[in-house]
């Protein structure tokens, strides 16, 4: 009897083992299913500081949707025929100069006695410059021209269909003293403008953080003349199948302290020179939707939010423009 219980034994203990290994390996094969949330794009703002955000808005008078896909996004190639078109139309003559670049690929260039323009076809990317600075006369120029004079340049020399674009921000820059770069500048102190854009795909804004440089930019002087511009071709989208559930509007009231300041119209100062105690409030009586597009961290691109308002700063008796934005994307996603 004392073998049969000994036999029993190590039966019982090699048969629980082998119930144990089968688990282990079973549950090791079973794939596990990716989330369906996308990670939350990192935003960060030039201003340190903390101040209430207040929402005008209510539930009733927000008419946006409430499932979104995201869009997938890649630079499309230029061809040598657009270059040519584009250099033609900005007065170059000729045929253009190449070279092969070791980070840019082939790249077509033209020169004359004040400009040179380049093209990287591979990249989607062109680039205008003036040679050199020069004396201007200040036309003393609204924003409202400045902006229409940068539209028309684009689009009459080919670069890009404007009717594809909204205008981003206005920035007003003076070459620092110590030469070589332009840092922003009172109104009346700038000597240059820097006028960006964001694309428009489907009703909607493509959106860029402030960190980084914008897609499109055209730099004008004082007496209207583009001295300037890039332009980075990346109308190559497509749509995500899946659709992703939107915040809600009490999530959005939920988050609003979480919304990033993107940027001040009407401020003579950099975000990043304001004091910290510097804005009071942030009313937001309207709210967008764009896609966010970071070169270089993604080629998916997710939605956010765009909260426009004005803001309370203080030493400014009259309110500034404000925009934030806030991730769009619900955390309750099925």
């Amino acid at each position: 009897m004392r073998i049969n219980k000994k036999i029993i034994f190590i039966v019982l203990i090699i048969v629980s083992f082998l119930i144990i290994l089968f688990f282990f390996f079973s549950r090791k094969g079973i794939k596990k299913t990716p989330s369906s949330v996308v990670p939350t794009p990192k935003l960060t703002s030039n201003y340190k500081g903390k101040f209430p955000v207040n929402l005008l808005l209510k539930k009733e008078d927000l008419n946006l949707p409430q499932k979104l896909n995201l869009l997938e996004v890649s630079s499309t190639p230029l061809t040598e025929d657009y270059a040519k078109n584009v250099a033609q139309k900005l007065g170059f003559q000729g045929e253009p100069l190449s070279i092969n670049d070791v980070f840019d690929g082939k790249t077509f260039f033209w020169k004359n006695n004040n400009f040179s323009f380049f093209v990287f076809p591979q990249k989607g990317k062109v680039r205008y410059s003036q040679n050199a600075s020069s004396p201007t006369i200040n036309k003393q120029l609204s924003d409202q021209a400045i902006e229409t004079l940068a539209t028309t340049f684009l689009n009459d020399g080919g670069v890009v269909d404007t009717n594809n674009l909204s205008l981003a921000k206005i920035r007003y820059l003076e070459e620092d003293k110590n030469g070589g770069i332009f840092k922003e500048a009172e109104r009346s102190k700038a000597t240059v403008f820097e006028v960006s854009f964001n694309y428009k795909v489907a009703g909607y804004e493509i959106l860029t953080p402030q960190y980084i440089e914008p897609i499109i930019y055209a730099i004008l002087g004082q007496d209207g003349v583009v001295q300037s511009f890039q332009f980075i071709n990346i109308d190559n989208f497509k749509t995500d199948p899946k659709e992703y559930t939107l915040k809600s509007y009490q999530e959005i009231v939920d988050n609003l302290q979480t919304a990033i300041l993107i940027s001040l119209f009407g401020s003579q100062f950099a975000l990043s020179d304001l004091a910290q105690t510097a804005i009071q409030k942030v009313d937001v009586n309207k709210i967008e939707i764009g896609y966010l597009y970071d070169p270089g961290k993604s080629t998916l691109l997710q939605p956010v939010y765009k909260l426009t308002g004005t803001a309370k700063v203080e030493g400014y008796e009259e309110e500034m423009s404000a925009t934030l934005y806030l991730p769009a994307l619900s955390s309750n996603q099925p």
